[in-house]
């Protein structure tokens, strides 16, 4: 893979680990528990947890071949905010050697055709699936957080906070006063 191309695949996988990882650090301790509204799946901090359980279990599986054997976290007692932040730092930091190591060509995902960058898509989409039903499980028991984390940004983004002013980056999801714009691009603000 030409240098530029993975350089800006790394990039996309840091930023996305990043914006995982910000979410959480938003979400107060009692969010943790929540669960979208008639739903009998995972509260919040399960759904952190089962991302971070599918990433190794990838890793693993890409690295040797077989299914790993990795603890569940969807009975039993929550995993606090501190662990879970803990299993997501060493997952992403997992994926991000094979991913590394299958940019140079030295190893290959062993589904996904093979390729690196299928199978960074997949993980991407799972994860912003899992993010959307944490959204989701927050919003429907009250709880609101900074534009920025339920946008799938980060405080940390130049082109979000300078100064101590909230700037907007993207025009089709938020307006210069905060929250959502148009959904049309050609409707004005």
């Amino acid at each position: 893979m030409p240098g530029e191309l993975a350089d800006q695949v790394l990039a996309t996988w840091r930023r996305h680990n990043e914006i995982l990882l910000y979410l959480l650090d938003t979400i107060p301790s009692e969010g943790l528990s929540a669960t979208p509204t008639g739903s009998r799946g995972r509260d919040v901090a399960r759904q952190f947890a089962h991302i971070a359980r599918v990433r190794t279990g990838w890793v693993h599986y890409h690295v040797t071949g077989r299914k790993p054997k990795l603890p569940r976290h969807d009975k039993g007692k929550r995993p606090t905010k501190a662990q879970l932040k803990k299993l997501l730092h060493e997952s992403g930091a997992g994926v991000h050697k094979f991913l590394e190591r299958g940019v140079r060509g030295e190893v290959r995902p062993r589904l996904f055709g093979k390729q690196v960058v299928r199978w960074i898509g997949y993980l991407i989409a799972h994860e912003s699936h899992h993010r959307g039903q944490i959204l989701l499980a927050l919003k429907q028991t009250g709880m609101r957080l900074p534009d920025e984390a339920a946008a799938g940004r980060s405080s940390s983004d130049p082109e979000i906070v300078q100064n101590g002013e909230q700037h907007q980056t993207c025009p089709l999801h938020s307006s210069p006063g905060g929250g959502h714009g148009p959904s049309d691009p050609a409707e004005p603000a």
